[in-house]
């Protein structure tokens, strides 16, 4: 696995490494742990063949470098202002690639890798929701049950007070509980003090001191009848897993899910968290990246965990290996069934159980879920049919739709490049060795292989964006060492690639012109 900090990149940041933190306004409701439509939305760029469906993948390798994947992926992060990205595609049940690009501290010039920690914001649903079904699996409620048969006080929407709110109805976004973000409060270097029962007993509860019948529920609608997306609801499904198991929330998830997963630095907490590890999250001001600094909120189930690229995998893999990962069963495969299945089609033809159902051309039915907060997107999704699946952690705020369409290019590569177990190494093979020196270079350098037989040799050079700029040899050469040194003195300092191929075998690598 390659972590690559893109120079061509860091010229685009540079005015921002004197950024200091300003004043943070409460939250508001453009901005939110996850998202309040469906995700059924078809990527700008699924549309075009300029990026997915390109035959001329199939010769590139997963585990490999990929100038296609790096151009795309640093030209959007420019584009949109990211600072910085890790991702990764898994592939017929493992990780396949992995990529990391740009910073995790811009001020401290800390490189992003693939152990740097995010919030994962709205994603964090998805961990909520697989602890909630462990308890359904061993028969310790119904998903139409009336949640106020486990509550220690009750929740009914103002309007409808004889109607009862389900556990399906949480898990669906058609509770009617509603987002109130006057009383949505963010924590701003610290883990909230407030308990999560009491924070929503105060909310939910006629007595409690945050009640507000109109703003904290719908009260014209009919629960279950009226779809709208609830971060607070998902709070309450956390709540629930405390109240049934007699576990607190973040320790079930500790031990029913997290030690099981081998996600051994996934927390709910900033106190549990060694933040020189953590993405710093950034939102961009129109000249510079503006750093936030890190927080938390007492709803803290829907959209709280902090996580790093591989953890999460390792959570897709369950679900996309039927609910069990090494050997470690965290869901049953018929659960996982019931979780990836339109639960009210006449109301959400694309919601799940907190998952949601979405198409994307080319490649058909995925489930995934969004995740967006102060200075986080974030992205899961894979698609059953093909057994492709990604992970998609930003520390910058990034419309949903442009996570998306990113989104789409990884799983259409994923499904159009063929898979490697490693990356080969071609001395270790037929005897066919590559070095190239000097490495930094200036005005020119020098490519040396040696053939063990005749064969078909191919070198070319890509710069940052992925654009071919050169192909010093492209011929068929007999058996033993050859030099070719190659003069780019016309060429823009900045990072390349390199892929050549001898034969049947390829082996691509970076190159830095100073």
């Amino acid at each position: 696995m390659k972590t690559i900090t893109f120079l061509c990149f860091a010229m685009q940041i540079t005015t921002a490494l004197q950024a200091q933190i300003i004043h943070i306004p409460g939250g508001y409701s453009s901005i939110h742990k996850g998202i309040n439509n469906t995700y059924a939305v078809e990527s700008k760029f699924a549309a075009t063949d300029t990026y997915v469906g390109r035959p001329d993948l199939n010769d590139q390798s997963i585990g490999s470098y990929s100038p296609y994947l790096d151009s795309i992926l640093t030209l959007q992060m420019g584009t949109n202002h990211i600072p910085g990205l890790s991702a990764c595609i898994i592939k017929a049940g493992t990780v396949q690639w992995i990529g990391t690009y740009g910073w995790a501290e811009i001020e401290s010039g800390t490189p992003m890798d693939t152990a740097t920690l995010f919030q994962i914001a709205s994603v964090s649903k998805t961990i909520t929701l697989t602890a909630l079904m462990q308890l359904w699996e061993n028969n310790m409620f119904n998903l139409d049950d009336d949640i106020n048969n486990y509550l220690p006080w009750e929740v009914r929407n103002p309007g409808y007070p004889a109607e009862p709110l389900t556990f399906r109805q949480l898990c669906t976004h058609s509770s009617t509980i509603q987002d109130n973000w006057n009383i949505m409060s963010y924590y701003w270097g610290e883990d909230s003090p407030i308990p999560l029962g009491d924070y929503l007993y105060s909310y939910l509860n006629p007595a409690g001191s945050l009640y507000d019948p109109y703003a904290n529920f719908y009260y014209n609608q009919y629960p279950g009848n009226y779809y709208s997306y609830s971060n607070i609801g998902i709070a309450l499904v956390g709540f629930l897993v405390e109240e049934i198991s007699g576990i607190p929330f973040s320790q079930f998830c500790h031990d029913g899910i997290f030690s099981r997963l081998d996600m051994s630095e996934t927390f709910w907490f900033l106190s549990e968290t060694d933040t020189t590890h953590m993405a710093r999250p950034y939102t961009w001001n129109g000249t510079n990246y503006i750093p936030y600094p890190f927080y938390c909120y007492p709803d803290y189930p829907d959209g709280q965990l902090k996580t790093n690229v591989g953890q999460l995998a390792r959570f897709l893999l369950s679900y996309m290996e039927n609910g069990t990962f090494n050997n470690e069963e965290i869901l049953e495969a018929a659960t996982i069934d019931t979780i990836l299945k339109v639960q009210i089609p006449d109301l959400n033809a694309y919601q799940g159980l907190v998952w949601h159902r979405g198409t994307i051309p080319g490649i058909g039915e995925v489930w995934g879920h969004d995740g967006g907060d102060y200075g986080f997107s974030i992205e899961i999704r894979y698609c059953p049919e093909e057994d492709i699946g990604l992970v998609l952690l930003t520390n910058g705020e990034v419309d949903s739709s442009i996570i998306r369409s990113i989104g789409a290019v990884l799983l259409h590569y994923a499904m159009d490049s063929i898979i490697i177990t490693a990356i080969s190494s071609l001395s270790h093979s037929v005897g066919n060795t590559f070095t190239i020196y000097p490495n930094p270079f200036s005005n020119s350098t020098t490519f040396s292989y040696k053939l063990a037989e005749q064969s078909k040799v191919k070198l070319q050079i890509f710069n940052c964006f992925g654009q071919q700029v050169a192909e010093p040899v492209n011929t068929i050469q007999l058996k033993g060492e050859q030099d070719v040194k190659w003069d780019n003195r016309n060429l823009p300092t900045g990072i390349y690639y390199y892929r050549i191929h001898m034969g049947s075998q390829v082996e691509s690598g970076k190159m830095v012109k100073n």
